[in-house]
């Protein structure tokens, strides 16, 4: 069985582009390796990302996450077991809004238009939605 996990946290000190780079690329490997999909964005300080795997591999990420120091504030917003991954060709698909735009605005009507048309409509898939709104806005 599949399952799905949102979070949502804050990044210890503000990174720079080559650190969040490095975060993501090891998280890329580490997704590849494990058979993990998902998306992260990060925006302002802020991490919201969705991933989706085997049951116990996805909570050991999470164990790993909540004990990443360069994140703080991990809380946990759902989970839960699916049919299907939402984002089965992304081992992590990465967006990053360092400020508000007019792409940001673009970004968002597309995601809420995603929200709608999920296959499989869940908790988690539409809290990422909207906690993705909150942090790019």
């Amino acid at each position: 069985m599949l399952y799905e996990l949102v979070y949502i946290s804050t990044i210890q000190n503000k990174q720079n582009s080559a650190n969040l780079s490095a975060i993501v690329n090891s998280s890329r490997f580490y997704n590849t390796k494990h058979n993990i999909t998902g998306c992260l964005v990060y925006s302002k300080g802020e991490f919201v990302q969705i991933v989706e795997g085997k049951k116990t591999i996805v909570q050991d990420l999470f164990k790993k996450i909540k004990r990443d120091p360069r994140q703080k504030h991990v809380i946990l917003m759902d989970e839960n077991e699916i049919e299907e991954r939402t984002f089965p060709q992304w081992n992590m698909a990465y967006l990053q809004f360092p400020k508000k735009t007019a792409k940001n605005s673009l970004f968002l009507d597309n995601i809420s238009a995603l929200s709608n048309v999920f296959s499989k409509q869940t908790r988690a898939r539409q809290l990422f939605c909207s906690m993705v709104k909150h942090i790019t806005q």
